[in-house]
Formats: structure tokens, sequence, C-alpha cells
């Protein structure tokens, strides 16, 4: 990523930037991959996280108090300096639709619901759906993507059947189950790093394709697919991912590039 003058890169947790949304003015997002993991990975400048601790789920609880109105719009806040940097932003987000991930929809022009291929994955997947479709019509939603499951399982046939009898757009892909998936924490790095030419891999890559077809988003080369992640963990992960693109009459954040919902740093970066 290309620093202006006069801006450092500073290493503010998610937390303390929601809580002084003017720090990102002067913020660099640090590399997502330490020193020692891939360091063969030509984008691996590229690829940065703004991190979180635990102390994030405090800080999200106290918003609403602490800053008083507006306080759903400090993660919009957060990421207005650093649109022009990226063409890609992933907000990950823990499961529901807490105080954290409303801030991450309030961000977000593209949302992708992630959801298992079970009952009440579905039925919560299905009132999410619904509710964005009637209460935020400015959000476009990508899809449901349905993860660790199979196929072949008949709980996943039904799962899709029942979503596409509730006129839900759900990805032609499924993640499949993977034990490498469960353990990718333990080893730094994202399954689509550690093992590249896995299913599991190929499937969260046809699914970022297709999200970006259907945005009118023209992605860079395959080996070139870089993007920039927030990390809202607060002791549950992969739950509603919103995907931020720009538009400035609109609550997300980042350069418009036909009507992009996913964005990956700028090639000149």
């Amino acid at each position: 990523m290309r620093r202006s003058a006069g801006t450092r890169t500073s290493r503010e947790p998610l937390e303390d930037l929601l809580e002084n949304p003017d720090a990102a003015d002067r913020y660099t997002p640090p590399l997502a991959l330490q020193a020692d993991v891939m360091p063969e990975l030509l984008w691996r400048e590229r690829l940065r996280i703004i991190p979180s601790t635990d102390a994030l789920a405090d800080v999200a609880a106290d918003l609403p108090a602490t800053p008083g109105p507006g306080h759903e719009l400090r993660l919009r806040q957060v990421l207005e300096p650093l649109r022009d940097s990226f063409d890609v932003i992933l907000l990950d987000t823990p499961p529901g639709l807490g105080t954290l991930s409303g801030i991450a929809v309030l961000a977000a022009d593209g949302l992708l619901i992630s959801a298992l291929a079970a009952d009440l994955d579905v039925r919560g997947a299905s009132k999410l759906y619904d509710l964005v479709e009637g209460e935020i019509p400015g959000l476009r939603i990508l899809g449901v993507l349905i993860a660790a499951s199979e196929r072949r399982w008949r709980i996943t046939r039904d799962a899709v059947q029942r979503m596409d009898a509730n006129a839900m757009r759900v990805l032609p892909v499924h993640v499949p189950r993977a034990v490498r998936v469960a353990s990718a924490p333990r080893y730094r790095a994202p399954t689509a790093v550690l093992e590249p030419e896995s299913m599991a891999s190929h499937a969260y890559a046809s699914s970022l394709i297709i999200c970006s077809r259907s945005s009118g988003y023209e992605l860079p080369a395959a080996d070139a697919v870089r993007a920039a992640t927030t990390d809202p963990r607060d002791g549950e992960r992969a739950g509603r991912s919103p995907a931020a693109k720009p538009d400035r009459g609109r609550p997300a954040r980042g350069r418009r590039r036909g009507g992009s919902h996913v964005r990956a740093p700028a090639a000149d970066s």
C-alpha cells in the first residue's frame, strides 16, 4: 500500500478506532500475514487487516451510550479515510444482528450471508434477508453462501429448496466441510493461503467471482486479488459478512468501480 506523506502506520485495534474515528485519518492497516507466513506470496504486502482484541465486544456494547446519536455510523467513519487506498474491503462480522454486525451492515453496500445447511441457520438467514429487503433498501444482498456442507447431503438440498421457495438468492457454489478451514487460525493464515488448490479455497474464490460479477465489478487477475479485512471478533466468528464498496452517496466505504461491492487494494498501491 502506498502511503502519502505525513501518514504513519499505527496499530490501533478496531475497538480504539471505533472510540476515536478521527484516528483513522493517520492510520494505515498493518500487514495481515506475519513475516514468517508464506513469504513467497507476491501480493502479501497488499493484504492488510484492521485487528481487534477481546475488548471489542465491551466497546461495542458501550457505543450506544458513550458517543450518543450516530454511534451506528462509527465504522463508516473509520473506513472513510481508507476507501481510496483499497478496491475491496471485507467486513467479517459475528453471527446475528448485534451492535457489531449492525454497524458493519450500515457501513456496507453489499451483504453476503453465510449459513450452514441447518434448519435454524436457514431460518436466521431468511429473517436477515427479509429485514434487509424491507428496512435497508440501499443495501444489496449479494446472496447466501452455504458453508461447511456437501451437496450430496439431503439436508443441504432441503436448505437450498427452502431458500429458493422464499425467493432468496443462493450462490451456486457451496463451501465444503474441511478440517483445514477450521484449523486455519492456528496457522495464522486463511485457507486460501495455506491450501490454495483445496476444494474450500476454490469455493471461496468462486463465490468472490460470482459476487463481483453480479455487482458489475471486474476483478484483477486471479493471482493479484488482494483484500483489506476488518476483524470484528467478539468471541464468535464467520457470521454475516457485509462487503463494503464505494459510493459517496450511500453508507459505503471506498471508490466505486462499476458498482463494486467488494474491494481490494489498488494496483498502484
